[in-house]
C-alpha cells in the first residue's frame, strides 16, 4: 500500500489538477478515507490510481482500438502512451 501511495505521489506532481488530487493521494497515504463526496469525481481517484500503477493498463474497445494506456506503457513497450491512443 506505501508502495502505490508513493507512486501515486510521483505521477500526481505531473498531473492537471494537482492540488486535488495529491490530497487524495496523501489521505491514502496516512490511511484515511477520501475526502467527503462532492469534492472529488470517482474518476479522479481512478485516474491517480490508474497513472500511477507500475502495472501497463490498457482499455480497448470491442474493435480492439486502443482507448485508455497508462504511464507504464513506456517503460514496458517503449511507445508513449498519446502515440498507442486510438490506434488497433
Amino acid at each position: 500500500m506505501l508502495r502505490l501511495a508513493s507512486q501515486v505521489m510521483s505521477i500526481l506532481d505531473l498531473t492537471p489538477n494537482i492540488r486535488a488530487e495529491s490530497r487524495i493521494a496523501e489521505r491514502l497515504h496516512r490511511g484515511l478515507e477520501p475526502e467527503p463526496a462532492g469534492r472529488l469525481s470517482e474518476s479522479d481517484v481512478y485516474r491517480a490510481v490508474t497513472q500511477a500503477a507500475s502495472d501497463a493498463i490498457i482499455v480497448i474497445d470491442e474493435q480492439s482500438t486502443i482507448l485508455f494506456a497508462n504511464r507504464s506503457i513506456e517503460r514496458i513497450l517503449g511507445y508513449r502512451a498519446e502515440e498507442l491512443v486510438g490506434s488497433t
